[in-house]
């Protein structure tokens, strides 16, 4: 019986086209995976450090508000200008390096806790730890007052959202009050603050009625009127913008008013 062989062309050719389609399709597949991963993780550190430094600006701002208080009271005081010792801790840059000591914002865990859970030779990964040191980075003031911890509300207004303004035709007041929180007779309400407050500022300079700020300190509800004069100034606080190099953020310009 004669047979007939059939021609057969090579072998495994059209597996090995399929196995590296779906080899292809795969890697580009992980490749993508990968990629998309890399970015959701980078976007959730940047979003729990922007938190972090949040949290921090928080606190900071709470101490603000119990220190410069006290700092101004003693301003006031006779003898506040006798010697640079004295005078040095009235400053806006130590009132804002006091209060990052106090808010504890330097560490995540303060230093005695650590002790007292055994744990003062453990390594910290929390890169929003910091020194903190360079107060100039992190608080700056409003507008054309960059070049100073705080701007004042004097003699200019800033517009809405920030107080009434108020005036003062003493240059050694107008010159202190960017470096101090000084509490002065010289500062009256003047035209600048004339629509903005409930009573005509010829008739009432020294004291107004006024709205109650947004600060818990048991007076008043915020938004209830009180006559009252209000001594203020502002900042942008930006704590990240000590840390840029390391962690490679820096949060938005917070601006405050006190």
């Amino acid at each position: 019986m004669k047979t007939t062989l059939l021609s057969h062309g090579k072998r495994g050719y059209v597996s090995y086209s399929m196995v590296l389609s779906i080899g292809v399709i795969l890697t580009i597949m992980m490749i993508y995976a990968y990629r998309s991963a890399s970015r959701t993780r980078a976007l959730q550190a940047d979003v729990q450090l922007h938190n972090d430094y949040l949290s921090k600006e928080d606190a900071v701002l709470r101490y603000i508000i119990a220190i410069a208080p006290n700092r101004a009271m003693r301003a006031m005081q006779g003898g506040s200008s006798a010697s640079t010792s004295v005078s040095q801790r009235l400053r806006w840059e130590n009132i804002f390096s006091d209060a990052l000591t106090q808010a504890n914002a330097r560490t995540s865990i303060p230093t005695n806790m650590r002790t007292s859970l055994n744990l003062t030779n453990s390594v910290v990964a929390n890169s929003g730890d910091s020194g903190l040191a360079t107060t100039s980075r992190m608080f700056r003031g409003i507008g054309s007052e960059n070049t100073v911890f705080a701007a004042t509300g004097l003699n200019r207004t800033l517009g809405n959202g920030f107080p009434p303004a108020l005036s003062s035709v003493d240059n050694t007041v107008n010159t202190n009050d960017r470096i101090y929180p000084i509490i002065s007779n010289s500062k009256v309400y003047g035209s600048l603050a004339s629509g903005r407050v409930g009573l005509p500022v010829a008739t009432y300079p020294n004291f107004n009625l006024i709205t109650y700020p947004n600060i818990n300190f048991g007076y008043l509800r915020p938004g209830d009127s009180l006559v009252a004069k209000r001594n203020w100034w502002a900042f942008n606080l930006d704590l990240a913008a000590n840390d840029t190099a390391p962690t490679g953020a820096s949060r938005f310009k917070h601006a405050d008013d006190f």
